[in-house]
């Protein structure tokens, strides 16, 4: 069944409007335990990575609680100078990350 998002009426219209929803963390926890977290929590890996570029937390701090269970491999051949801009784009990532855990 699909809800209508805008209703009509003779003094004007009313709109619904979607938004994500926001988890106090901390009440969760206290409410229902760190069990349920860790139970039903999901880890978004691209707001960790960017929580290690920003300096927040380390690289090691994640890896106790990371557990790997399917690898996939893929392999690209790139022309040389291709390779070589990843290669610098990583690097000073990599160096920005460095400078923000100072």
């Amino acid at each position: 069944m699909r809800r209508e998002r805008k209703i009509k009426h003779e003094f004007g219209s009313i709109s619904y409007r979607f938004e994500n929803p926001v988890y106090d963390i901390q009440k969760i926890e206290s409410e229902l335990g760190i069990d349920f977290l860790n139970e039903y929590g999901k880890v978004s890996s691209q707001k960790l990575e960017w929580l290690v570029t920003e300096g927040a937390i380390t690289r090691k701090e994640i890896l106790q609680f990371k557990k790997e269970v399917d690898i996939g491999l893929e392999f690209h051949v790139l022309p040389l100078d291709t390779e070589k801009k990843m290669y610098e784009l990583n690097h000073k990532r990599t160096m920005r990350a460095a400078a923000n855990r100072m």
